[in-house]
C-alpha cells in the first residue's frame, strides 16, 4: 500500500485547490492507497469533512508556530511515517515541498492551479522554479494553459502530466428557496433578471469590472440584479464600487457560503470576469448546473469554454464586453438554452469519477499511460 502526504497550504480558505483535492481524496482507493492531509491552519469544517475520507488529518497553523518550525514539524513526520510520496498544493506547501524532498527520499509530486501566482515573476520564484525542476518527479498541470507555461520555462515533458479539476455531476441541489423567494428576500422584481458569480475577493477576479457592467446595463434600462458569493481582502473595495455606482439593492455580496451548489440554480446567468484564471472551476460548476455563462477568455477556461458554442466569451478588463455579453444572453433565449445545453454535455468530461483514476495511476507511477495528452 503507497502512502501518501498531500499538503495545502490553504490557511482555513476554500477554494478551487482544496474542492478539487477533497473529491478525488473521496474517490481513491484507500486499499491501495494510505492518505494523510497536511492543512496550514486550524481545525475548520472543511478540515473535519476531509478527515473523513482520509487516514489521518494534520493542521499546522504556520502563523502560530513560524515557518521554520512549521518546516521541521513536517520534516519529522514525514521521516516518522516514511512517506512514498509527497504531493503539495499552493504556493507555500510547494516550497516546503521542494525543500522537504532535498532532505528525504519521497516521490514529489507539486499540482500547479494557478497562472496568476506571484512565483511566476519573481526572481525567489524562478529560483524556486529551477530547483524545482531538477528534484520534484511530476508537475501536475489543471489546465493545458498551465502545463505550456510549466513547458516555457523548461520542465522536462516526461515530468508533466495533465489532470484537470474534478467536477461533481451527481450532487442533487435541495434547492432550499426558489427563485420567487429569493427575489423576495432582498425585495427584488419577480421578472428580474439575476446575474450571479462565485469567486475570491481579489483584485485578479475583477469583480469592480463586473459591478461596473451591472450599472452600464441598468442605465440602459436592463432589470438586472447581481449576487456575488465569496470573501477576500476586496470586500471593502467592492462595497465601496457598488455605492460608487448607485447599485445599493441591486448587488447583493452573500459573504462565504457552503451552500454554493444549492444557490447557483437560482441564477439565471453566471458570469465570470476574471483576469486569469488557472482552470476556472466556479465556472465548471455553473455549467454543471445548466446555466448560461459570459466569461472572459483567460486562462484555463478556453479548455472547455467555446465562445458561442457553449458560452459568450469576451476580453478581460472591459466591463461593457461584459455587459454586452449579457444582454446577449438576456435577448437571445433560444442560444441561452443551446449554451446550457452543450455546456452541461461538455463539462461531464470532467467528472470525478472520470478523473481520479488519473490520480491513481500517477501515485502508482504510471504516469507514462497518459501524460503524452499534454502535448
Amino acid at each position: 500500500m503507497k502512502k501518501i502526504l498531500i499538503i495545502i497550504s490553504n490557511f482555513n480558505g476554500v477554494g478551487g485547490a482544496e474542492t478539487a483535492t477533497y473529491r478525488f481524496l473521496s474517490r481513491i482507493d484507500r486499499n491501495k492507497f494510505k492518505v494523510d492531509v497536511c492543512f496550514f491552519g486550524f481545525e475548520d469544517n472543511f478540515v473535519l469533512s476531509a478527515g473523513k475520507v482520509v487516514n489521518k488529518v494534520y493542521c499546522i497553523d504556520v502563523k502560530k508556530y513560524g515557518l521554520i518550525s512549521t518546516y521541521f514539524k513536517i520534516l519529522k513526520l514525514i521521516k516518522a511515517e516514511k512517506y512514498d510520496i509527497l504531493h503539495t498544493h499552493l504556493a507555500l506547501a510547494d516550497v516546503y515541498g521542494l525543500f522537504l524532498g532535498f532532505l528525504t527520499p519521497v516521490k514529489l509530486i507539486s499540482t500547479e492551479h494557478n497562472l496568476s501566482d506571484r512565483r511566476k515573476v519573481t526572481t525567489l520564484g524562478r529560483i524556486y522554479y529551477r530547483l524545482a525542476r531538477r528534484r520534484t518527479n511530476y508537475f501536475v498541470g489543471v489546465s493545458s494553459k498551465i502545463i505550456h507555461w510549466l513547458k516555457s520555462i523548461g520542465v522536462p515533458e516526461k515530468k508533466l502530466v495533465l489532470i484537470p479539476n474534478p467536477i461533481e455531476l451527481n450532487e442533487v441541489s435541495k434547492k432550499v428557496i426558489s427563485k420567487s423567494d429569493f427575489r423576495k428576500a432582498f425585495h427584488w422584481p419577480d421578472d428580474c433578471v439575476i446575474a450571479g458569480t462565485v469567486a475570491n475577493f481579489r483584485p485578479v477576479k475583477g469583480l469592480n469590472y463586473l459591478i461596473d457592467s451591472i450599472k452600464i446595463l441598468k442605465e440602459t434600462g436592463v432589470d438586472i440584479r447581481l449576487v456575488m458569493i465569496g470573501e477576500g481582502p476586496e470586500r471593502c473595495s467592492l462595497e465601496n464600487r457598488i455605492r460608487a455606482n448607485r447599485l445599493a439593492g441591486h448587488v447583493e455580496l452573500l459573504g462565504f457560503r457552503n451552500d454554493i451548489r444549492d444557490l447557483l440554480p437560482l441564477f439565471d446567468i453566471y458570469v465570470s470576469p476574471s483576469l486569469m484564471e488557472g482552470f476556472g472551476i466556479s465556472i465548471a460548476e455553473a455549467m454543471s448546473q445548466g446555466l448560461p455563462v459570459v466569461a472572459t477568455e483567460v486562462g484555463g477556461v478556453t479548455d472547455f469554454l467555446k465562445h458561442m458554442k457553449n458560452s459568450y466569451l469576451v476580453r478581460p478588463r472591459d466591463p461593457y464586453a461584459l455587459a454586452a455579453g449579457i444582454s446577449y444572453l438576456i435577448n437571445n433565449k433560444t442560444e441561452a438554452a443551446k449554451f446550457r445545453e452543450c455546456a452541461f454535455n461538455d463539462i461531464k468530461h470532467f467528472e470525478t469519477d472520470s478523473l481520479v483514476g488519473y490520480i491513481e495511476k500517477l501515485y502508482m507511477g504510471d504516469a507514462n499511460s497518459f501524460q503524452r495528452s499534454t502535448s
